[in-house]
């Protein structure tokens, strides 16, 4: 058997990082595609309000602003890295993001702390069964300082106002059986999906 991978995330030490997992209520290529698809935050993780106080991506913030993303990929031997390309607001300038997709079903991103820490970021996809699959969400700080208290609380929550609410088995409380419990009149007013986290 080969030794584990010496991802960077696994190397750094524990205050410097914060794993969670969750079940996704669809198989792991469902789960893969939405997410290394550069379209997929900036939809479906998007604010309708700048005074929102949900979790989320304001209208203002780039990744929002840009138009549909034109890719740039790079085929490796471990899979590939990709760039989203998009203009913002019919200028020169420009909004990028990249991902990396280690096959079979690992992906890294760039990510920034509320308190401005850099980050990198990414999931792990693992089947289950034809229907779920387990995510771990992983994310740590390249910094000499650890993720703050403040951090750690938001990196639990992933994109909601609130930690992610999980039953004993990893199943989020919010799930298919009960429809996300979608508030109908958060997503006229406040958020694409009306959908906590």
């Amino acid at each position: 058997m080969p030794p584990l991978p010496k991802f960077a995330w696994t190397q750094a030490p524990e205050a410097n990082r914060h794993v969670t997992k969750v079940i996704q209520e669809c198989n792991w290529l469902q789960g893969l595609e939405g997410g290394i698809d550069t379209s997929h935050a900036p939809i479906m993780h998007r604010l309708l309000s700048e005074t929102s106080k949900r979790g989320g991506f304001k209208p203002s913030n780039p990744f929002v602003r840009g138009k549909a993303p034109n890719l740039v990929v790079d085929i490796t031997d471990y899979g590939y890295q990709y760039a989203g390309i998009r203009s913002l607001d019919g200028s020169e300038n420009v909004h990028i993001r990249t991902y990396q997709f280690i096959m079979p079903f690992h992906q890294i991103r760039p990510s920034k702390s509320e308190s401005g820490l850099d980050l990198d970021a990414g999931h792990i996809w693992v089947p289950i069964d034809d229907y779920n699959c387990m995510v771990y969400n992983w994310t740590y700080t390249f910094a000499d300082q650890p993720l703050s208290e403040a951090d750690s609380e938001q990196l639990g929550r992933h994109i909601g106002s609130a930690p992610e609410e999980l039953t004993a088995d990893f199943r989020k409380v919010r799930n298919k059986d009960n429809d996300w419990l979608i508030d109908r009149q958060v997503q006229k007013t406040e958020t694409y999906t009306g959908i906590e986290g």
